[in-house]
């Protein structure tokens, strides 16, 4: 990996897309996620946020990036697009492996499941087990 020197910002958290070679950053006071090239060091792509942010989780497939701050927020990784928002703290972030899921810790001490909205992610609906 390239050291990227001139990087002189408070980087709350990192984290690779499935693909090994991009990887995400937040900066916490310059309000943006930035996506890098991990062998060239560059930065491929940029989208700003509102407010400060603490943790990043990316999906399995790496289409959709969840962040943590003031709101738990679900963006589209290709543009930047926010697709779902909701207001309240959250903390330590991960997502299940078919993305429809995400756990948040907070300063309530307790562990928060997100059912994200399914037309979210373009998948059709499990069929149900009374349905023929």
């Amino acid at each position: 990996m390239c050291d990227t020197k001139e990087y002189n910002r408070i980087v709350p958290d990192l984290e690779f897309l499935p693909d090994g070679r991009r990887l995400i950053s937040n900066g916490y006071h310059e309000r943006l996620i930035r996506i890098w090239d991990v062998f060239m060091g560059e930065e491929l792509q940029r989208f700003p946020i509102l407010r400060a942010l603490g943790d990043v989780a990316v999906s399995s497939k790496g289409d959709f990036l969840v962040t943590s701050g003031p709101e738990l927020t679900l963006w589209r990784q290709a543009d930047g697009a926010l697709l779902w928002q909701y207001r309240g703290n959250a903390h330590n972030l991960a997502i299940s492996p078919d993305g429809c899921t995400v756990l948040s810790g907070g300063t309530d001490a307790l562990v928060h499941l997100w059912r994200l909205p399914r037309h979210l992610f373009n998948t059709p609906m499990p069929r149900s087990a009374t349905t023929q």
